[in-house]
């Protein structure tokens, strides 16, 4: 019999207002609580789930069932049970249910005698990372894909220039005398000292240090 006075009375509620779990990390544990007041024999209150976006038997695991609470329990005790959540492979986004509470037991209040569980989308935080991922190794091999096409024609272009240098300067030389004072040319170093030119200009001052050296 519980006691019929409103201050002795139990008072009887969800642990929290709301919960929250993600797909594949197993049950959500549900627990009711006696708030206040005390017992003196078992009473029971029915613990429902109800759909609200989650679907039943599809995104959670129905129950319906009675939790008891004896003259045993205290204030601040509880009675908890788990409500499995399944897991799929649709990206579905953030959804919800709900467990109630209701009882016929005479001089027991239920308080907050509904909480919502949030179901977390396991598919909806993997793809985003996935995508990031595959965003930046795209990225560096573009950029390392880029630097070494960088580096190769800058390296064909400098022996393209070094070619066309000495086949010119072979031409020239041959076309001199003997005796005509012609100087050797050092090639890798004129080519040092003038970076900045393209190819034709290379060769026109090549050309003319060549003349004024046989002078």
């Amino acid at each position: 019999v519980i006691l019929d006075d409103p201050e002795d009375g139990a008072l009887i509620g969800f642990s929290e207002p709301t919960y929250n779990v993600t797909e594949g990390e197993g049950p959500v544990t549900i627990c009711v609580v006696l708030i206040s007041g005390y017992l003196e024999t078992n009473i029971s209150v029915t613990f429902a789930t109800e759909s609200f976006s989650a679907n039943s038997n599809m995104d959670y695991v129905t129950q319906k069932m009675q939790l008891y609470f004896t003259s045993e329990h205290f204030s601040g005790s509880s009675v908890c049970r788990d409500v499995e959540v399944l897991d799929d492979t649709e990206t579905e986004g953030t959804e919800t249910f709900a467990v109630s509470l209701s009882t016929s037991s005479p001089g027991v209040s239920l308080s907050l005698n509904t909480t919502l569980i949030e179901i977390l989308d396991n598919e909806s935080a993997i793809v985003p990372t996935v995508y990031i991922i595959l965003l930046v190794v795209i990225v560096v091999l573009t950029i390392i894909c880029s630097c070494i096409c960088i580096i190769l024609v800058h390296r064909e272009r400098k022996k393209k220039t070094e070619k066309t240098t000495k086949c010119i300067f072979e031409d020239t030389h041959a076309s001199q005398t003997p005796d005509s004072g012609l100087q050797e040319f050092d090639v890798q170093t004129f080519l040092a000292n003038q970076q900045d030119e393209d190819v034709t200009a290379r060769v026109q001052s090549m050309y003319m240090y060549q003349l004024k050296s046989s002078i």
